[in-house]
């Protein structure tokens, strides 16, 4: 089946429904082609005509086309995120973080770490020579070259975890479990957000913040009564909703992190069960904190009474300037500053 595209190009596809034959295991494989998925956006996303009782098949077919055009879209949102940071100067700042499905926590590390040392900053593709390893759950994936910048673990270590240098880790937990010496710095990156950017006037009194693999779900249990924070979007957008609101409740560890630095009322819904590492990376985050949280079950009485749950705001046990100070320092010297002349 040949289908031409408004830019001239011709795709051709061995399978007459492409939705459901080659290039569905095209993505399957993870080689889907930009042919491929520029034929695949084009494919029609309405639904058919006849109703599910006439022509269940029709609708199967529809709705599993419509699946793979959602994943196709995430797969492009994550490649246009990358591709911004690829592309910078060779001179800029190298700074490896996850790239995975866009996810405020991991997204903003490129965007920080430029307004923390003032300069540009890249996406650091060459891991063999030094680079800064920022904010998230990428400790375990730390070589000889990274320079640890806050980074934590998602549950603890099959194996050392080897670096150039350990400046800060997220938590107790991943400093313990990775071996870095006593005097490492503790804190996620983000504890930091608030010395970057003030908070807003509230606009509402409730904000809800799912884990990003939870956002469809809340959704639907929220029924349009509260306001949902999707993780997905811009990292930028994302705090400024946080930091919108009179009471958060959250299941994305980012989004504790932020509400505390901006002193909001929080409550911690425990994580769901396809959630890797349960609470780790959570206690981990704890320990920096004057005192720890206690989870919420996830469920209706979020959404229909949050007005019942206690609300706890952590207090960042250590001094965030000279964390702030200690990070900055990381970015303009040592390794990091001689590759990025080289």
């Amino acid at each position: 089946m040949h289908y031409r595209l408004h830019v001239g190009h011709v795709v051709t596809f061995a399978s007459p429904d492409p939705s459901r034959g080659q290039a569905r295991d095209q993505l399957a494989s993870g080689r889907l082609s930009a042919e491929a998925l520029v034929a695949l956006f084009c494919l029609s996303s309405q639904p058919p005509l006849t109703t599910p009782s006439r022509n269940p098949v029709s609708w199967e077919r529809w709705a599993v086309g419509l699946g793979y055009r959602v994943a196709l879209f995430r797969r492009l949102e994550k490649l246009r995120r990358l591709l911004r940071w690829r592309i910078a100067s060779s001179t800029a700042l190298p700074v490896w973080w996850h790239v995975g499905r866009p996810n405020f926590g991991d997204d903003i590390n490129p965007s920080f770490f430029q307004r923390l040392h003032g300069g540009p900053v890249r996406f650091a593709t060459d891991r063999r020579r030094p680079h800064i390893l920022g904010a998230g759950s990428i400790l375990e994936h730390s070589l000889p070259t990274s320079v640890v910048c806050g980074s934590g673990l998602l549950q603890p270590p099959r194996g050392p975890v080897a670096a150039a240098e350990f400046v800060a880790v997220r938590g107790g937990l991943s400093a313990a479990a990775c071996g870095a010496s006593p005097g490492v710095l503790l804190g996620d990156p983000l504890v930091l957000i608030n010395t970057f950017v003030a908070r807003s006037r509230t606009a509402r009194r409730y904000g809800f913040v799912p884990h990003v693999t939870s956002v469809t779900r809340w959704r639907r249990l929220a029924c349009g009564r509260h306001f949902i924070i999707d993780p997905a979007w811009d990292p930028w957008r994302t705090i400024a909703e946080i930091a919108a609101c009179e009471v958060v409740f959250s299941q994305s560890l980012h989004g504790l992190i932020v509400a505390d630095a901006f002193g909001i009322p929080n409550v911690w819904v425990v994580p769901s069960d396809t959630m890797v590492g349960g609470c780790f990376k959570f206690e981990d985050y704890f320990s920096t904190l004057e005192s720890g949280k206690l989870a919420v079950p996830e469920g209706p009485d979020l959404f229909l009474a949050p007005e019942r749950y206690d609300t706890h705001v952590g207090q960042y046990r250590f001094c965030k300037h000279s964390y702030r100070e200690s990070l900055a320092d990381a970015c303009g010297r040592s390794g990091v500053t001689r590759y990025r002349k080289l």
